[in-house]
């Protein structure tokens, strides 16, 4: 330091002026943790990615070309493209967006990833369980689960049942900018219409934290630092299916008992002859 001090008198003699850098401790300490994980010489294996999907369910970049005259093996449709060009009203892009031939190690990174979807799937047809369930393949509804309020929402159902799909329909969680913008209301209704909305949906029995925890306390609100409004733990239709048609296209040729499952997922006038 004290060179630093002798270093700036002389600068300053020169009409330059220089201010030495200081770290604070967590800094230091974070400088510290750094240099000593670089002591560790040894290798560490990257963990392979897991494939990617799309908003359909559909994989992205992870198939193999099909075969226009030999088999598809673990393909939803094993047979040689030939096959149904001849008897069926399809196209060899068709074949490849809808049956695409999924090698068996892409096959099982998907299936290690959701372990859980019989289970979720179990619970939405049950019609009733600790979570609260929202429907957008057909009519929009919504209802809560076990540690939920029925009566918070009983004056304006249709209302709170539009808020939630519309916070559902953000990834990442919403802002109450992007609420008011959403609903065309003012922030101050936006604030105690999500509070509603958290009375509504309740206690999430597996944390003993609310459905919709405060903006500021939500995961990414903690970790952007600024307030997001998500919601945890909920069912959704439409994400059941897109998880069922995923598990369909590594299922080979079993996976067409997911895709009937899946359709049963979409309610309405527009399904009836399915």
């Amino acid at each position: 330091m004290a060179l630093a001090r002798r270093a700036s008198l002389f600068l300053s003699h020169l009409g330059r002026l220089l201010i030495a850098v200081g770290l604070t401790s967590d800094e230091a300490q974070g400088c510290t943790a750094l240099l000593a994980a670089a002591d560790n010489l040894e290798d560490t294996p990257i963990p392979a990615e897991t494939p990617s999907t799309d908003a359909t369910g559909n994989l992205t970049g992870s198939s193999q070309r099909r075969e226009l005259s030999g088999a598809n093996p673990g393909s939803l449709l094993p047979e040689p493209d030939d096959v149904y060009l001849t008897h069926t009203a399809t196209t060899r892009e068709d074949l490849q967006t809808l049956a695409p031939a999924v090698p068996l190690t892409v096959a099982d990174r998907l299936g290690e990833a959701d372990t859980t979807l019989d289970h979720d799937l179990a619970e939405w047809q049950a019609g009733q369980g600790p979570r609260p369930r929202l429907s957008v393949l057909g009519p929009i509804y919504a209802r809560v689960g076990t540690g939920g309020n029925p009566l918070a929402a009983a004056k304006r159902r249709a209302f709170y049942t539009e808020l939630l799909a519309s916070l559902w329909s953000q990834p990442h969680g919403a802002t109450t900018a992007q609420v008011t913008d959403a609903l065309t209301i003012t922030e101050e209704r936006a604030r105690r219409d999500l509070s509603k909305l958290r009375e509504w949906l309740g206690t999430n029995p597996a944390t003993g934290q609310p459905h919709l925890p405060q903006a500021r306390k939500s995961q990414t609100g903690r970790l952007l630092g600024i307030g997001i409004y998500e919601v945890n733990d909920l069912l959704v239709d439409a994400d059941l299916f897109k998880r069922l048609r995923t598990r369909a296209l590594i299922a080979g040729e079993a996976g067409i008992a997911d895709l009937d499952t899946a359709l049963t997922l979409v309610q309405g006038d527009c399904c009836t002859s399915w």
